[in-house]
Parts: C-alpha cells; sequence; structure tokens
C-alpha cells in the first residue's frame, strides 16, 4: 500500500462496509472489547502500554469499528485526546493508515454539523477536538499519510468554507512548530521583532521532532498542496467579508483573524526552505492579476523570498550580487503554475 496513491488505499480502506450478518456480528465483538479498552484509557493512564497493545489486538482485525470509536471519544472529551494518541504506539503503519481514512470519514460526515447554533454558528466543539486530533496525532505519528488530509482542506476552501482552516492551524502549531499566542505582553511583542533564536527564548514551546516538521515539510511543499493551499487561504479574506451570508460580526470577524493567522503561520513555514518555497511561489504579476490577490498579501507571500535574496552572501560588489539574486528569485517565480482558483 506503501507504493500506492492515498486515494486508492482510501477507496480499500471504505470498501469494507459490507452490511451482512456476519459482519454485523463483527462489528458486535469488536465494539464491546472496545468499550471495555476505553473505560481502561480513562481510568488508567499509568498503565498506557498495556492499554496500548490491548487496543492494537482488537484494531488489527478490526480497525474501523476501533477507531470510529476512538475518534468520537475524542470529539466528545478533549482531555481524551493525549491519552488516546498515546494508546496507538502499538499499532501497525496499516492501522494508522485507516485511521488517517476514518479521520477524513468524520469530517466529511454530512450528519454532523461543523457550526454550533447555540452559539451564534461558531465552531462546534466536535470539530475543535477532532481538529486538536489532528495536530496531536500527526505529531506523534509523522509517517502517516498526510495527503488526504490536505486535499481535503483544498477542496473545502475551494467551495468557500473556511471552518477547515482550524485543521491547518492545528497542524502548522503542532506539527510544524509554528505557534501562535493571542495574548502576548510588550517584551515579548519586542522580541517577535527579532531571529528565530530570540523568538525561541521569548516565546518557549515544544519544539516538534525534526521529522515531523520534514514530513508536513514535504507534504506542503508539493506544488499540487503549497500553491493552491496559499492562493485560497488569501482568498478566503474576500470570502469571509463579503459571500459569507451572515450578519454576525463577531463570527465574521473571529474567522477573519482565524484565516489571516493561518496565513501567516503557512508563509513563515513554508519560507523556511527558501529553494523550495521559491519554486511554487509564482510572480508577484501573476498572485495579483491572475490569482486575484491583493497586492499587500502577494507582498508578504514574496518578502521572504526578496529578505533572502539581499542578505544572501556575496563575493563581489554587493548591489550587483543583490540585483542578480533578486532576478534569480523573480525568474524562478515566473515558471511556477498556478492552480485554478476561487472566482472573484
Amino acid at each position: 500500500l506503501r507504493c500506492e496513491l492515498y486515494s486508492t488505499c482510501y477507496s480499500k480502506h471504505g470498501g469494507g462496509r459490507a452490511d451482512v450478518p456476519a459482519v454485523r456480528l463483527a462489528k458486535a465483538k469488536a465494539s464491546a472489547s472496545i468499550s471495555q479498552v476505553l473505560k481502561r484509557i480513562a481510568n488508567d493512564t499509568k498503565n498506557m502500554k498495556q492499554i496500548g497493545r490491548q487496543l492494537a489486538k482488537v484494531a488489527h482485525a478490526n480497525p474501523g469499528v476501533t477507531f470510529d470509536r476512538l475518534l468520537y471519544h475524542a470529539e466528545s472529551y478533549e482531555n481524551f485526546i493525549s491519552p488516546v494518541v498515546q494508546s496507538l504506539a502499538f499499532m501497525t503503519p496499516l492501522a494508522l493508515d485507516v485511521l488517517s481514512f476514518m479521520i477524513i470519514d468524520h469530517l466529511n460526515n454530512p450528519s454532523k454539523k461543523k457550526g454550533d447554533k447555540a452559539h451564534d454558528g461558531f465552531d462546534a466543539q466536535w470539530f475543535k477536538n477532532l481538529a486538536m486530533f489532528c495536530g496531536v496525532f500527526y505529531r506523534a505519528n509523522p509517517g502517516v499519510e498526510m495527503q488526504g488530509l490536505l486535499h481535503y482542506v483544498v477542496r473545502r476552501l475551494n467551495e468557500g468554507s473556511s471552518q477547515e482552516l482550524l485543521i491547518l492551524k492545528e497542524l502548522l502549531s503542532r506539527v510544524g512548530g509554528c505557534d501562535y499566542v493571542e495574548d502576548i505582553n510588550a517584551e515579548q511583542l519586542q522580541g517577535l521583532a527579532g531571529g528565530d533564536h530570540l523568538k525561541k527564548e521569548i516565546l518557549p514551546t515544544e519544539k516538534p521532532s525534526k521529522r515531523a516538521i520534514s514530513k508536513l515539510r514535504d507534504a506542503l511543499l508539493n506544488p499540487r498542496t503549497g500553491l493552491p493551499l496559499l492562493v485560497l487561504i488569501a482568498q478566503q479574506r474576500q470570502v469571509i467579508l463579503f459571500h459569507k451570508s451572515t450578519d454576525n460580526l463577531k463570527m465574521t470577524g473571529k474567522s477573519f483573524d482565524i484565516c489571516q493567522v493561518v496565513l501567516v503561520q503557512f508563509i513563515e513555514f513554508l519560507s523556511r526552505q527558501h529553494e523550495t518555497y521559491v519554486t511554487i511561489l509564482p510572480s508577484f504579476a501573476k498572485l495579483c492579476t491572475q490569482l486575484h490577490l491583493e497586492p499587500q498579501i502577494a507582498l508578504l507571500a514574496a518578502r521572504p523570498l526578496l529578505r533572502a535574496a539581499f542578505d544572501a552572501p556575496t563575493n563581489g560588489s554587493n548591489g550587483a550580487a543583490k540585483e542578480g539574486s533578486a532576478m534569480e528569485v523573480d525568474g524562478a517565480a515566473d515558471g511556477a503554475d498556478g492552480p485554478l482558483a476561487l472566482s472573484s
């Protein structure tokens, strides 16, 4: 299965749901077994190795039923997310691949509403918990297929939905290490104007593993994923302000703030690899004219490359070298192909 596309693997995972008596009996037995294990996860967090082995034993034969119950509990209880992810340590790669499929299946469930009417249409609690579970899960298991989830976010953004930005925000924060702090003091604000080392001192956060960062970078620095996400996130600013059918100004403002935060996180993460970032970013003119981005957003996306071009070490004249580096950056960006953008 590693040699096949995620769409082929996911179609096989979803094909094992035949409604026959033998399958229903097996699901009932697995559901009863997983209920006992879930009680131990909630009550016995100190013995997670033994619980993880029992959970892997149940999931080996019935991964769909097992992960469906696990995700249901993770959606219902936020404090259940970390113990569930810890209990997945003994799962096989195939079982974890099934779990990645089940995450998208839960997100795409039409019977679940992602907006909470009781709280003026804000994100429902189950959706927030599931987005947090995505970040914690992929941080602990970076080798699991991630393209399926990213392409799901691309499709939903292309349909005009901005709620899936929360999933990308959790991935960038927990897996990519681009954490965002809402409430900061004056000293921390001054520290954020410095380099990476000063930011780490000012805002000490638990850094994810290099493997997790590398896997997320490889998934996002893909021309079929990185550039479409960048353009669609930037276009969501206009969608939220002018194309949303809602009169709730508070919800509109919060959605706009989340969109802006995710956009800054996304550009910061992609621009850490200037050599690859320059290959997927179109020119400034193409971003504004063909992809319909605001000039300030296009400049925000190109600013890391401009800074890298002018800060590059030179052997000859500084002015000539800087001009040559800038022309090289612009020429490489002109060769990238853009995605099908949302109509303005």
